[in-house]
This record gives structure tokens, sequence and C-alpha cells, in this order.
């Protein structure tokens, strides 16, 4: 896994379960005896608090289809970086917990995985990498692969490439939640984008690049928006998009609400909910009537990735 000649930035020490603990048996690596390899991914287990592989990296996601591409997205945030230390599954009669060493920055030799995109004709500098998968959402502990340029996939990009044709490239894995570059992980935030005093068919705003309106790229969490006056004739719709395509829609229903009212907000659960900081958000409000009552402003729930 590791790059020859590869640079790593300093390494923390994370704790990790003791090998006999109840809760291990999802963290085994790829051998019967080894919990933890040296190059192995690892990301940051909160309610266990212990590090574990990416092949333990597996997620439930209630009516959606899992996939590589969003078990990517889901480990990204919790990627730590890679291990320099074994962790065996040897019974300890202490049940003492164990340390690993992490490299929050690490360089790596890529991609060693099927998929045959290994050397100089497919990889450039600058391309965007993560974890390989088994096509259902488990995650490989050393394998890594193109993601053909979407960021919230992507834990490392090519920083070299080999000079004799079918030499692995050499690519700089850097941690989501450690070290020097990190991204600070963020709680949800939310932004208000103020509405007409009147209903009118349209967009709100349109075409936005996201880095203006949030400073970076981010995960559309919720739409919500607040009514003036009650809405009565027909309900209001706020539809958002994502490059021009509708991404959400919440519905604004027929009531007797007075001015100010909160209306509760539709989650955003479709896995294309991550903006890179150059794709646009625009947010159009329809109806087929004109209808009394308005939207007075329209509320974003999001958080910095």
């Amino acid at each position: 896994m590791f790059a020859n000649g590869s640079k790593q930035e300093e390494y923390t020490v994370l704790p990790c379960l003791a090998p006999n603990d109840t809760h291990q048996s999802a963290v085994q690596s790829g051998t019967s005896n080894v919990i933890i390899a040296p190059g192995d991914m690892l990301w940051w287990d909160l309610i266990y608090s212990t590090v574990r592989p990416a092949s333990a990296f597996i997620l439930t996601y209630t009516g959606d289809t899992a996939s590589d591409a969003k078990a990517r997205r889901d480990f990204k945030r919790v990627y730590v970086g890679v291990s320099g230390t074994a962790v065996f599954s040897n019974p300890d009669p202490n049940n003492a917990p164990c340390e690993v060493k992490v490299y929050p920055y690490c360089e790596v030799d890529a991609p060693q995985s099927s998929g045959g995109t290994e050397g100089t004709a497919t990889i450039t500098l600058g391309d965007l990498f993560g974890p390989d998968g088994d096509g259902s959402g488990v995650l490989a502990n050393q394998h890594l692969i193109n993601v053909s340029g979407d960021a919230t996939q992507a834990i490392g990009r090519c920083v070299k490439i080999a000079t004799v044709a079918q030499l692995p490239a050499t690519v700089g894995l850097q941690a989501t939640l450690l070290g020097s570059n990190a991204q600070a992980a963020q709680d949800a935030r939310t932004l208000i984008i103020p509405d007409g005093l009147s209903w009118a068919a349209g967009d709100i705003i349109t075409a936005i690049p996201v880095y203006q309106l949030f400073g970076g790229p981010i995960e559309l969490l919720g739409v919500g928006a607040y009514t003036q006056g009650a809405i009565t004739t027909q309900a209001i719709t706020i539809i958002v998009k994502k490059n021009s395509s509708a991404l959400a829609t919440l519905t604004l229903p027929t009531s007797s609400s007075a001015r100010g009212v909160y209306v509760d907000q539709t989650q955003v659960t479709n896995q294309y909910r991550f903006f890179d900081a150059n794709d646009t958000i625009t947010i159009t409000e329809g109806g087929t009537a004109s209808p009394t009552g308005t939207v007075a402003g329209v509320v974003l729930r999001f958080r910095r990735i």
C-alpha cells in the first residue's frame, strides 16, 4: 500500500478495541488473525471510540440501495488515515485496548484493484481516488479506484505519475478528521433565502455556484420554508435543483397557517445531495394557480464537506 519513498505526515496514535472485545468481530480485516494491517485505510467509529478498517464500514441505507459510491461518500466524512500498525486477534488475557499508529497524510501506490486503471495511460496528475468496493457498498482496505473527478467520494488525489509504463502512480491520501490539511467536520447549518412579498411562479435564485452561497462544497440535508399569511386556493411547491436537475421538492399545502409559520423540512436523501463547489443551485417556486399567501423565505439545511 505504501508508495516507495512515500511521504507520511507525522502519525497520530488512536485507540482500537481490545482484540477479544465482543464488538471486535465486525472489524476483521482480510486474514483470519489480523484485525488491522499496516496500510489499511481507517475510519473513526464514534459509537465505540475506535478505529476500524474500511472493510468494516458497512451501512444500511433506509429506502435506498447501497452502492460503493454512497459508501465512499459517507466513509470520507470519518476517514482518519492509513494504519502503520498491525493489530492481531490473539486473545489478550487483560482485554486491554490497542493503540494504532495512524498517518493522516500518506502517499500510496494506486490503484492495485480490479478494474485495471493502473498505469500512466489512464491516470493523470490530480485524478481523484477513493477506496475500491465490491459493487454492493463494502469497501476495500487497501485498494483504491479512480472516482472520475467526484470530490464527494475522494480521499486523495494523484501526486506523481510513474515514468515507466504500467508502474503504479502515487496517490496522496488526506484524512478528513485529522491532520494539518484536514477538513474540519462541521455540524448542520441553515441558510435562509428570502422570497418576494407576493406569490410568483419562477426561480427565486437561478444557477448560483455553491461556493458563492456556502463558501465551498456541501451536503444538502433538508429544505424548509417560512410562510407569510395563510396559503389558500392552491398549494405552493419549492423545487431545489442541482445543475438544473430537480433534487428535492417541498410542498406547502393549503391551510389556515398564520404569518411566520415554519413548514417542516423535506429531508434530502437522494445520493446526488452532495454539491461540489462549482455545482450550481436553483430554487424555483411553483404552482398552477395564484394562491393566497406567500413564501417569506426558503430554508436550506446543510453541512460543509
